[in-house]
């Protein structure tokens, strides 16, 4: 054997340099390796993989049982928990995701929406410091006010109008989106991307509205103190500095915060205002950016020096004629006729051939699996997915590890390559050369073969340095071969780019003299990104997995040492900081790549790997497998994203398209369910429109959205208490002093004219002006007489009035029509108390108060949640569509309870009317949102009080000033609605019962039959016995942690295993003692359908086995392929009879969502025939008999027994059909070692007669009743 032993003294090593691909890894060193392999390999047949797998069933053991214990998407779900940075916070600086980031941590969290809360607040003391002048509000509560002309005469020269409204809304918007973000984060953060985005360009367009607004009224000021040219500031930055450039520079989230908060600090200053709150922002964020760059620099100074020990060898290589011929070698290699994209990247200046960089989950090449013309919708959810699911990145990568070692052992023998020694206790490291271990048994057995990345690494590196994005990991299977001489690596690239078997996509030389080393530590090697597409990989569907190989130089890797390791991690992320942001800046130039890879692949194969339907690829991964079970789940799980089916199961509607619209009402999500269906869509859009005629007919809609603003030509104020025509108001020395008509309490329009006439005062303006208020001085005299008459106000349009004074019908009043302390017992002047100052003003305010602007949304806002209901439920966002429609009813109730509560005396005999309504429709509300179970029968109460009480309420519980007027209308549609849809299904069922009732009457013939013969009854009862004596459990699928079966934690947890290490910091004590508490209360039930799929695969093999073991026993027949009965004795003597029995597959995922979706609300705990098979016998005596041996088998637990051979039985819920259904569990050390011995099977025992009634036609009545009742 010939080695090479080091001659510096390195210390031991502590991690596995060869997986490390012979530079500075990735790996993290306290992280234990969650899929490991004790296994010795050797040179493997690219083709026969069989008994490579049979010698690392260890290695794949602890990721199959995995997803028989955790959600399908269980590794997903721990990257989009993004806890390395709970571990350390400091990351997030350095993150290219800094939101994604910053909101994995409690603290920010807590952060954001106390500074949100606390912005608002501010916002709210000032908007209270501007209302309380007396005569500027911004909520009217009373239209009728007084006021001093001190504060009007401040005000007359701000923005006032609805442009202050604005500015209020944009103040509180940047409050509401924090708190929001920091609540919603816990749910999704790319929900609070979105809200951040969407209140920016929301913030923008009402900035530059106010904008506008403020130069055609040539306003300086608005009444907040705001300057003009603070909103055109304002508008700019948010469209180009935050938060509107995240869209392309996500990266530079806290320069653009920190930029943004600064431009406003010195826009605001300028207006002699102090920005407190965005002072403190701009003070936070440059603390941030100044904490980074003392970091980034302290990492680069350590860096500087931590490459020095590879100084001097590169020195010695540079030297040498291969340093030049590798650089031309890579730059000679060719793109291959598929690929389609050829780029060269540099890296510090080294040369780097870059094709694909991404991983591609679906196969490249022409796949043998059967395909038909349209694909399933959840194959085209999966197609959607690709390149994004961890889960079957590592799926993939389990399969392709075997493979792409039997590759790298040929490139280290045709280039005379050498491998790592395992030798923990060695000081110095010791190399093997393959040609003389590979047929060297012992030798192999010392080789230390790089393992499939450290899941919790990987996660890191996806965070930290991919953005995320998954389908950049390119290093899940690696290997590292090491040279003696430069020259022998440059031979084996070669080798490698003319290898037909391999399809490179990136070679990333780092021994190019261009190259910056201090982006690795000074380390320096080659690194090639390969996929393996010989026929093998294309078989099991995995040639699309990009792996990763190192060839290093034996004089460089020789230098690694573990603690040169550790550090290199502590910094690498900090290193390549800057050169990852720049990379995210051409991130469309990688999108192009993406999209022009998959037109490539879509032009160069005639099918994907992905079969049209799932459950033929169950079926194929069974037969790639050659039925071993653990394999065939590796092969399916690679297929697809992890959480395929219950993705599907709650985004899709697919599991009531086939149902009658009415029937779905009955089922256990009526609402989210009857949301699919176009029928509902159409009502709830003809609902909306409905209301929109309605409540535009009763609102003048031209009054609300004006403010109320009235053309006025001329003005009248009519002395009520005064009706003598004779005698004019002067004699009573009272008359109306400093009258201005006024629009948004700031603009004022003067009059021209003025004429007494008896008691009645005119005023002329000298054109047509729009106010929605007018001011008069409260006189002593005016006073007095306001205590006990009343004053009215009426206004005239028309142009050409000679005589004002002549009565005529066009003049129109105004609400309120008259001033009285009648009317407005609360105002100041009314009180015995008071006592008035020298320019005391009564301001009538025409605009809508704020009770009355809660009416008119409370009404709108039912029009707006019927059409986005409808809408929403058409684009397939039923949460958001079920949310609108609930939103109808509880938001609007809370707007009536509002409008109730209001002190405005306009509504005050209508208050019991707001709260009968309000309470009601809170009620129902609450009833649909939450428990929509009972949707149906709460809406009948509903229906029925609602038409009756809230008019009763209006009248004060007199029931004989009831109207028929005043009884709901809307409430009688609804419940006509409600009763129609109740006749209809029933009328529905009895029409499908009628057309199974041929069906139905042939079972039932059957079965007297039966009971006509002797010994039948005896035997049911011995049957009811038997079944008896089996005491009912809940039929629940579980996942059972059994002593055998138990998942390591570091792939139930993947942080759990660093903080273990870490015990002494707070930060650990804290975590994993909640994480042992969780995993302590964890429930046993399964909530995962993936899972359970999982489960099945695993357990079908077992459960036939056993099924075959009770037909042998109670001489059981099984249904043959051309439809005839198989006796299973016989096929034990003769194998050719056992392959025309037609086993029952796994069940149909479509069927399995659509019993979810309809009868077992959703929970997959409750679906328990996943895997079933069926026993058919001749004679009543087999069946008992094998029920008997079936409770009396140690290997199975029977859950549950449906015996419908019971003369008590109602036949007619399943059409007259009649068997023995048994839910049992298997539960021998098989079943327990892969962890589904919780698994619910179903095992149907069938009697002849009842077989052969069955047929095609017959089950599609069958499904045809059964989608009539929604089951």
């Amino acid at each position: 054997m010939e080695s090479n032993q080091v001659s510096p003294e390195v210390g031991m090593i502590a991690e596995d340099i060869s997986g490390s691909a012979g530079s500075i890894r990735d790996e993290d060193m306290e992280v234990s390796v969650a899929i490991q392999s004790d296994s010795t390999p050797v040179l493997i047949s690219p083709v026969d993989l069989k008994d490579y797998w049979d010698q690392r069933q260890d290695f794949t053991s602890d990721f199959v049982r995995m997803y028989t214990q955790l959600p399908g998407d269980n590794m997903q779900r721990s990257l989009n928990k993004n806890v390395i940075y709970q571990k350390r916070p400091k990351l997030v600086l350095f993150s290219q995701d800094p939101i994604s980031a910053a909101m994995a941590l409690t603290g920010f969290r807590f952060l954001l929406g106390a500074g949100g809360f606390a912005w608002i607040v501010a916002i709210a003391l000032k908007v209270k410091e501007v209302h309380g002048s007396g005569y500027f509000a911004y909520l009217i509560e009373e239209r009728v006010r007084q006021f001093s002309m001190a504060d009007m005469t401040e005000t007359g020269k701000l923005a006032c109008g609805w442009e202050s409204f604005l500015e209020v809304f944009t103040n509180f918007l940047v409050g509401v989106i924090a708190m929001a973000a920091g609540m919603l984060s816990m749910v999704s953060v790319r929900l609070v991307k979105q809200i951040i985005m969407v209140g920016g360009l929301i913030d923008a367009a009402c900035n530059l509205c106010v904008f506008i607004q403020m130069m055609l009224t040539a306003r300086e000021r608005t009444v907040m103190g705001t300057a003009w040219y603070v909103f055109l500031i304002a508008m700019l930055t948010d469209l180009l500095i935050f938060p509107l450039p995240l869209i392309r520079w996500e990266a530079y989230t806290i320069e653009l915060i920190a930029v943004g908060s600064l431009i406003r600090i010195i826009s605001i200053a300028a207006s002699s205002t102090v920005p407190y709150k965005c002072l403190a922002i701009f003070v936070f964020f440059a603390t941030l950016l100044g904490l980074r760059e003392g970091i980034r620099r302290r990492m680069m100074n350590k860096a500087a020096g931590l490459g020095e020990q590879f100084d001097e060898e590169w020195r010695q290589l540079r030297e040498l004629n291969a340093v030049q011929e590798l650089k031309e070698a890579v730059c000679r290699a060719q793109v291959k006729s598929t690929m389609s994209q050829e780029e060269v990247e540099g890296d510090g200046g080294g040369t780097s051939i870059t094709w694909l960089r991404r991983q591609s989950l679906l196969s490249s090449s022409t796949s043998t699996l059967p395909s038909s013309s349209q694909p399933s919708m959840i194959v085209q959810y999966a197609r959607e997915c690709e390149g994004k699911d961890l889960d079957q990145l590592y799926s993939q990568a389990v399969l392709v590890s075997p493979m792409f070692l039997s590759k790298v052992q040929s490139w280290a023998e045709a280039s005379d390559g050498y491998f790592l020694m395992n030798i923990p206790s060695a000081k110095r490291k010791h190399y093997l050369r393959w040609r003389d271990c590979k047929d060297d048994s012992s030798k192999l057995s010392r080789i230390k073969w790089a393992s499939i990345k450290n899941a919790n690494r990987a996660i890191e590196k996806i965070l930290l340095l991919c953005n995320g994005d998954t389908s950049k990991l390119t290093d899940v299977v690696r290997q590292t071969i090491v040279f003696k001489e430069l020259r022998q690596l440059v031979e084996c690239v070669e080798v490698i780019i003319k290898d037909p078997e391999v399809e490179v996509v990136r070679i990333k030389n780092r021994l190019d003299p261009d190259y910056d080393a201090s982006t690795s530590g000074g380390y320096r090697d080659v690194g090639i990104n390969l996929r393996v597409i010989h026929e093998g990989a294309k078989r099991w569907g995995v040639a699309g997995h990009v792996c990763e190989l190192r060839l290093a130089v034996q004089s460089l890797h020789a230098l690694i040492d573990s603690q040169h390791h550790a550090l290199y991690l502590s910094m690498k992320t900090v290193l390549r900081f800057r050169q990852s942001q720049e990379t995210e800046v051409m991130r469309g130039n990688e999108q192009t790549e993406r999209n022009q890879d998959r037109r490539r692949r879509s032009s160069t194969s005639s099918a994907t790997l992905l079969p049209t339907h799932m459950s033929s690829s169950m079926g194929y991964s069974k037969s790639l497998a050659q039925e071993k079970s653990d394999i065939s789940l590796l092969i399916y799980k690679s297929m697809y994203p992890g959480n395929i089916l219950d993705r599907y199961l709650t985004s899709s509607g697919h599991g009531v398209s086939k149902a009658d619209t009415t029937s779905i009402l009955y089922s256990s999500h009526p609402l989210k369910n009857v949301l699919h269906k176009t029928l509902f869509q159409l009502l709830l859009l003809l609902a909306g429109i409905g209301f929109i005629i309605l409540y535009s007919n009763n609102f003048r809609l031209n009054l609300i959205f004006t403010n109320h603003v009235l053309p006025v030509r001329h003005a009248r104020f009519t002395f009520e208490g005064y009706k003598n025509m004779n005698i004019s108001i002067k004699d009573h020395s009272v008359r109306i002093e400093d009258f201005l008509l006024v629009r948004d309490s700031c603009q004022m329009y003067n009059w021209t004219s003025s004429v007494t006439v008896a008691n009645k005062v005119f005023f002329t303006f000298p054109h047509v002006v729009y106010p929605n208020g007018f001011k008069i001085k409260l006189t002593p005299a005016l006073m007095s007489y306001l205590k006990t008459d009343a004053l009215t106000f009426h206004y005239l349009t028309e142009e050409g009035v000679e005589d004002v004074a002549v009565d005529r019908k066009e003049w129109k009043y105004v609400i309120p029509p008259s001033v009285s302390c009648k009317l407005f017992p609360l105002l100041p002047l009314c009180q015995s108390d008071f006592l008035p100052r020298a320019d005391e003003s009564l301001l009538v305010d025409l605009r809508f108060t704020w009770q009355a602007t809660c009416i008119f949304l409370m009404a709108m806002l039912q029009s707006i949640c019927c059409l986005g209901a409808a809408i929403f439920a058409r684009l397939g966002k039923v949460q958001l569509a079920k949310l609108l429609f609930t939103s109808a009813f509880h938001l609007v109730g809370l707007f009536e309870i509002f409008a109730a509560l209001s002190p405005e005396s306009l509504y005050a005999n209508r208050r019991d009317f707001f709260i009968a309504w309000g309470v009601l429709d809170v009620w129902v509300g609450l009833v649909v949102q939450f428990q929509e179970r009972y949707m149906l029968k709460a809406f009948v109460v509903y229906c029925t009080i609602s038409a009756f009480l809230p008019p009763l309420a209006q009248y004060y519980w007199d029931a004989s000033k009831l109207k028929e007027s005043d009884i709901g209308l809307s409430s009688l549609v609804l419940l006509a609605l409600v009763i129609f849809f109740v006749l209809n299904r029933r009328f529905i069922v009895y029409k499908s019962r009628r057309q199974i009732r041929g069906d139905q009457k042939m079972y039932d013939d059957c079965w007297k039959d039966l009971l006509s013969r002797e010994e039948t009854q005896q035997l049911l009862s011995s049957l009811k016995i038997t079944c008896g004596r089996v005491r009912p459990q809940p039929a629940l699928q579980l996942k059972i942690f059994d002593a055998l079966c138990e998942v390591e934690l570091t792939i139930l947890d993947p942080l759990s295993s660093v903080l273990r290490r870490q015990k002494n910091s707070s930060f650990a004590r804290t975590y994993l003692t909640r994480s042992k508490r969780t995993i302590m209360k964890q429930d046993r039930e399964i909530e995962s359908l993936d899972q359970l799929y999982a489960q099945a695969i695993l357990l079908e093999p077992m459960f036939l086995s056993k099924v075959q073991s009770w037909a042998e026993a109670s001489d059981g027949h099984f249904q043959g392929m051309e439809g005839d009965l198989i006796r299973w004795r016989e096929c034990a003597e003769e194998a050719e009879k056992a392959s025309q029995v037609k086993w029952a597959s796994i069940k149909n995922a479509n069927r399995a969502i659509e019993k979810l979706v309809r009868s077992y609300f959703g929970r997959v705990l409750k679906l328990t025939d996943v895997v079933r098979q069926t026993i058919v016998f001749k004679e009543l005596r087999q069946l008992v008999e094998c029920v008997e041996v079936i409770i009396k088998d140690p290997e199975v637990e029977v859950v549950r027994i449906k015996n419908r051979l019971d003369p008590d039985y109602d036949a007619s819920t399943s059409g007259g059909y009649r068997d023995v259904g048994i839910n049992l569990r298997v539960i021998h050390e098989g079943a327990k070692r892969w962890g589904v011995a919780g698994h619910v099977c179903e095992l149907q025992l069938l009697l002849e007669e009842f077989a052969a009634l069955k047929s095609a036609e017959g089950h599609k009545r069958y499904v045809i009743f059964r989608n009539s009742r929604c089951e």
